[in-house]
């Protein structure tokens, strides 16, 4: 699964908006959008730490599988 839709299926099970999601972690709005849409290829690995911290799980439950399928 692709990173950006893993974050879109976390955020949406847990019923929170982006907006929720971006002013918890500190992340501009536009660029956690830009992100779940796949403007931003490269969100940067202190961004996707936010997340996973805010969301509870490890880097591996956001990223490992991502990596595992584009390689």
């Amino acid at each position: 699964m692709i990173l950006r839709n893993r974050i879109r299926e976390i955020r949406e099970s847990r019923g929170e908006t982006l907006l929720d999601v971006a002013i918890a972690t500190r992340i501009n709005p536009s660029r956690l959008g830009n992100i779940e849409t796949g403007k931003t290829k490269s969100p940067g690995v202190e961004t996707v730490m936010k997340v996973a911290r805010h969301f509870g799980v490890s880097l591996d439950d956001l990223i490992v599988q991502d990596w595992v399928e584009n390689k």
